[in-house]
């Protein structure tokens, strides 16, 4: 069996000087799961046959369709691997997809390339063949190191498949990630910090730890409206976060976004190009992307459903991605959402021409005095960045700062 040891990766640059070309990202989506979690609104979809040679070329097409939206497309800095369980995909496939985009656009020096897996789908026979296709970062859902967790969360693996699936990475690469979900109906504190000291046992270089939100169209919000369970009131859920902050910075990981912890090197790239509003591809069922085209910014969507999506694929690539000029109300949203995220904070520049006078003139003066006022918000003069206060109260005050925003 081989090893690939994953180099850690340079910051992404944050220019936005025009004439130095700013980081792109590739996101491929594989939307088939083996089942549906009853928490996920995602565009994910069980299926009992798939035929990998007609994705292929699919990908293939839609990726040449891709790159025409950029007239000079610069080198990819991270390649994502979403869905869905892209460890259902075959080594192949992985490897047919990289190569294409490579063909397509380039690859940076010391590209960042992810995949994301569930601990039943995770063979070791695929892993490698993963890693030899090219990928170098594995994200895997664990989700619970508790049976009851587990089960409550609709999860179709076990906590001794979980434990072996993150053995197995760890011997095989070294920039890995795993996901848990605390903060639900059946999650007690106590067993919320022995799941988090079983998972630091495996001296990661990165975790994502979510509270569990009830998302409109999912069987938990039905269940959840029906009465049939409980969610933490604020309090409780401020106490969850409160301490699952301060015991991954104990233990030398400390968040550098919301719900994101890693060690110095190992933040996701990808994920930090969402944040920092670069140029990133959706390519896949329901993929959505940002291109930036001279001054200005493209959203662009794909066909929702995967059957749809194959067969325009196949048949009519080049329409399969519809472009939506935004207007500078909705970049300036969708740059503040992205910003506040971050811990570290976002240059003002970043977000409004002229900087931080801009910025408050464009959402109201007053707004500034009220957050500095009550404490939520930093009194850096370069950078916007939330107090931790601040980032217990996230959601309410993005509310606030959008909410008169034309």
């Amino acid at each position: 069996m081989t090893s690939s040891k994953a180099t850690k990766l340079a910051p992404l640059p944050s220019s936005l000087d025009e004439n130095v070309p700013t980081p792109v990202s590739l996101y491929i989506h594989w939307p088939f799961c083996t089942s549906k979690c009853p928490y996920c609104d995602f565009n994910s979809h069980v299926s009992q046959h798939i035929e990998e040679k007609k994705w292929q070329k699919a990908y293939e097409n839609a990726l040449i369709s891709a790159a025409q939206l950029m007239p000079t497309p610069p080198p990819l800095r991270t390649i994502f691997f979403g869905g869905g369980t892209p460890s259902l995909m075959s080594p192949g496939l992985v490897k047919h997809v990289l190569d294409g985009a490579k063909q397509v656009w380039g690859f940076s020096p010391n590209i960042e390339i992810t995949l994301e897996a569930n601990p039943g789908s995770l063979l070791a026979s695929h892993l490698e063949g993963y890693l030899q296709a090219g990928v170098n970062r594995l994200s895997i859902g664990i989700q619970s190191f508790c049976e009851e967790g587990l089960s409550f969360l609709g999860r179709g693996h076990s906590v001794v498949q979980g434990k072996e699936a993150i053995s197995l990475a760890r011997s095989m690469l070294c920039n890995l990630s795993i996901d848990l979900i605390y903060a639900h109906p059946k999650h007690s504190l106590s067993q919320w910090e022995k799941e988090l000291h079983e998972a630091l046992a495996y001296e990661l270089p990165h975790y994502s730890l979510y509270q569990l939100t009830i998302e409109p169209t999912t069987p938990f919000f039905h269940a959840h409206r029906k009465g049939s369970f409980t969610m933490p009131d604020d309090e409780k859920s401020r106490t969850f976060y409160t301490h699952t902050h301060k015991i991954l910075a104990a233990h030398g990981l400390p968040s550098y976004e919301v719900s994101n912890f890693a060690r110095p090197g190992f933040q996701c790239q990808h994920n930090q190009n969402y944040w920092w509003y670069h140029n990133f591809i959706g390519v896949g069922p329901g993929a959505h992307g940002r291109i930036r085209g001279g001054t200005d910014t493209y959203a662009t969507t794909q066909h929702k459903a995967p059957t749809k999506w194959l067969d325009t694929a196949l048949t009519a690539p080049n329409t399969l991605m519809r472009s939506t000029p935004l207007t500078p109300s909705e970049i300036f949203a969708e740059k503040t959402l992205m910003a506040l995220r971050l811990n570290q904070g976002i240059p003002y520049i970043h977000l409004a021409p002229q900087g931080k006078e801009t910025f408050w003139a464009t959402l109201g003066l007053h707004k500034e005095k009220t957050l500095a006022k009550e404490g939520y918000i930093s009194s850096n003069k370069e950078v916007l960045e939330l107090t931790w206060e601040g980032r217990l109260r996230l959601n309410s005050i993005l509310t606030y700062l959008l909410s008169d925003l034309e």
